[in-house]
């Protein structure tokens, strides 16, 4: 905890379906020196949210709702795949040569068009980390919401501050090419979800996963 500067934490351990070990440790309010309570304490769910959203997606595809290869536009009808993807260039380049024609290279990478192949992102592709989508962070710099929009009860705040300030940016690679771990990613697909079923997430989420496993609404 020192090491990570982590204020309040609780560990749990689940055994045949039985929880075998369960401590808070730290605070759950530092400056009030509340302790973390393991049964009580609220924590935020972060990157919790990513399987939570593949769950209702392979339940959603099932269902005949959503299609895991079909473009994304199908539902989210004003989404726009950004038109280029980034390249890095060799060591003090300022172009970079592709085809026949030259590109100009910033802090290291140059925009190449995406191919027509490629113009299109699926659904399959975001749940992967396989879409080349940024996340908060590349060469730009890191980039990152306002506390306040992360505060918002408002649930789509800080996703609109993502797609206006993020996904316009140039993908990282073409689709389905490589690996690249994207947080953006994952609220996009939870967009589609939304436009695909005409339901919230908060809905979603109670349709497949708090009414399947018995889960108390207000824990979330």
């Amino acid at each position: 905890m020192n090491e990570q500067q982590v204020v309040g934490l609780a560990v749990g351990i689940v055994k045949n379906k039985d929880i075998v070990f369960l401590k808070g440790y730290g605070y759950a309010d530092l400056e009030s020196k509340i302790p973390v309570d393991p049964n009580r304490t609220l924590f935020r769910w972060a990157s919790l949210a990513k399987p939570v959203t593949a769950i209702i997606t392979t339940q959603l595809a099932r269902a005949g709702i959503v299609n895991l290869d079909f473009p994304i536009e199908t539902w989210l009808t004003n989404y726009q795949i950004p038109k280029s993807y980034l390249v890095q260039c060799a060591f003090k380049s300022q172009t970079l040569l592709s085809g026949n024609k030259t590109y100009p290279c910033k802090k290291g990478y140059a925009a190449l068009p995406l191919p027509p192949s490629s113009s299109h992102i699926t659904l399959r592709q975001l749940l992967s980390h396989q879409s080349g989508i940024t996340n908060y962070d590349h060469f730009w710099g890191r980039i990152e919401p306002k506390s306040s929009y992360v505060e918002s009860k408002q649930n789509k705040t800080v996703l609109a501050w993502g797609l206006q300030n993020l996904l316009t940016k140039p993908l990282l690679a073409i689709p389905r090419s490589e690996y690249i771990y994207t947080t953006l990613g994952y609220n996009l697909a939870g967009v589609v979800l939304e436009e695909a079923s005409g339901k919230s997430y908060h809905q979603l989420l109670e349709n497949y996963i708090n009414n399947v496993v018995n889960l108390p609404t207000d824990r979330w």
